[in-house]
């Protein structure tokens, strides 16, 4: 994983003040794959999108879609679900239990 990490980093076009560490799972590993080289323009956007099996729209189209905005924003970090290493808003109380 880090390899690919450290991979897509190198390619990413963020400007970010800190890198930080995430771990993705085998699904983000491809989407930050594909979304990268739909960044570095070695894959269209049409065809992206049919990989991940997201519309261009939400790939990236004329102005940059919300997966290649949120990438080249944070990086592959912006991959991950947003809710990852939080409770669920709907968890019982401890004590409750």
């Amino acid at each position: 994983m880090l390899v690919f990490y450290d991979s897509v980093r190198a390619n990413c076009s963020a400007t970010m003040s800190a890198m930080e560490n995430v771990t993705v799972n085998a699904k983000e590993q491809r989407r930050g794959l594909v979304i990268a080289q739909v960044d570095r323009g070695e894959v269209l956007v049409a065809e992206g999108a049919a990989l991940l099996g997201v519309s261009a729209r939400h790939a990236a189209q004329r102005a940059p879609g919300r997966l290649l905005a949120a990438y080249r924003q944070r990086g592959v970090a912006a991959l991950a679900h947003g809710n990852r290493g939080k409770a669920p808003r709907n968890a019982v109380d401890e004590e409750t239990r």
